[in-house]
């Protein structure tokens, strides 16, 4: 009988693979089908990836769509993650031309 569930490692390699290619879409999914373990343990790892989705649109200038992902995916997190958000939001003002490696 196997002692180790081989299948756990397997999927975590996935999504650790998947962020090192810059794709986070795999990584939200597991957060999807692990939502009740990852709010038990008081997990940000969603709201985290969520940023980062963000910000890659803002980079991408895709500012329109950065400001309803917004809406749609962080705006949920305001009442428990504001300050991080107002940090994060700032990225659609101070772009990459800023000199303060905050918003960088």
């Amino acid at each position: 009988q196997d002692l180790v569930d081989i299948d756990v490692f397997l999927d975590a390699k996935r999504v650790i693979d998947s962020l090192r290619n810059k794709e986070i879409a795999p990584a939200l999914a597991w957060c999807a089908e692990n939502k009740s373990r990852l709010k038990k343990s008081k997990s940000k790892l969603e709201f985290l990836l969520r940023l980062q989705e963000f910000v890659e649109l803002v980079k991408a200038k895709n500012f329109l769509q950065a400001i309803s992902y917004a809406r749609k995916y962080l705006a949920p997190w305001g009442s428990t993650h504001m300050k991080e958000l107002q940090r994060v939001t700032a990225t659609l003002v101070f772009r990459s031309s800023t000199n303060c490696a905050q918003y960088k």
